[in-house]
């Protein structure tokens, strides 16, 4: 639910830049897709994880978790960072930023496969959020790299 949020605001505040600030519609698309799906879908999911796993219980002394899911955690607070440094820095930043986020969000999609084995199993969410989430970590990547390729060459 909220990646489809934050799509949305990355549309509208791109709408707005091209027509009160007079930019470029891909060079738009590409700073609040930055800002909004990169930065603060990072931070959230960093903390919607962090979240989940105190809830569980886990202190620092007993902690259970495994070394995949705390470097999902980390790596998820690490690219809401970048995302959102892209407001600040621009040019070269934003092509770190974006491959770096790429290779992020694709690993994260890839690890959430495992949920779409535990929905079949305990049916405990509905397959569309399942399926959305997943698709969605998979083909944005691809987007980001090609929007960033547009504004590099200018097309």
């Amino acid at each position: 639910m909220l990646q489809a949020v934050l799509i949305i605001l990355a549309f509208t505040g791109a709408l707005i830049q091209v027509f009160v600030a007079k930019i470029t519609p891909v060079e738009a698309l590409l700073s609040n897709s930055l800002f909004f799906i990169v930065g603060v879908g990072g931070i959230s999911a960093f903390l919607g994880h962090f979240l989940k796993l105190k809830d569980r219980g886990m202190s620092a002394e007993t902690q259970t978790v495994s070394n995949p899911k705390k470097l999902l955690v980390f790596s998820s607070l690490f690219r809401g960072i970048l995302g959102l440094l892209c407001v600040w820095l621009r040019g070269n930043f934003w092509s770190v930023a974006v491959i770096i986020s790429a290779i992020i969000i694709f690993w994260h999609g890839l690890y959430e496969f495992k949920h779409i084995e535990e929905t079949a199993t305990n049916e405990s969410k509905p397959f569309y959020h399942t399926d959305f989430l997943v698709s969605f970590d998979l083909l944005f990547p691809a987007v980001l790299i090609g929007l960033l390729t547009v504004y590099k060459t200018g097309i």
